[in-house]
């Protein structure tokens, strides 16, 4: 898990999904289901079609922890990788999904 102070060059790439998070459900879910979304499948089906969840990845408490509850100024980022992609949340309420350039 990589932090970040918002100020690195993601303006530039363009990401396969974007999904705002807040009230609705903690950093940690909405990953999932944007995850899920830019596979085109249920959430509840990532650990059987791909064998992984969120917490081989991050530790989703530590997510939610960092980033809150998507209030804050967008200074604070978390950067992982998790399936096939880079992921990338922000405190302002942002998760930007990009292709996994490794």
């Amino acid at each position: 898990m990589n932090g970040s102070d918002g100020g690195s060059d993601e303006a530039s790439e363009s990401s396969v999904f974007e999904r705002r998070y807040g009230e609705g459900a903690p950093a940690s879910v909405a990953v999932v289901e944007a995850v899920a979304a830019a596979e085109g499948v249920d959430p509840t089906a990532i650990e059987d079609e791909y064998g992984a969840t969120l917490l081989d990845s991050v530790d989703p408490k530590a997510l939610d922890t960092l980033v809150g509850d998507g209030d804050g100024s967008g200074t604070v980022a978390v950067e992982f990788f998790f399936l096939e992609y880079r992921v990338r949340v922000d405190d302002a309420g942002l998760i930007r999904i990009f292709e996994d350039g490794r």
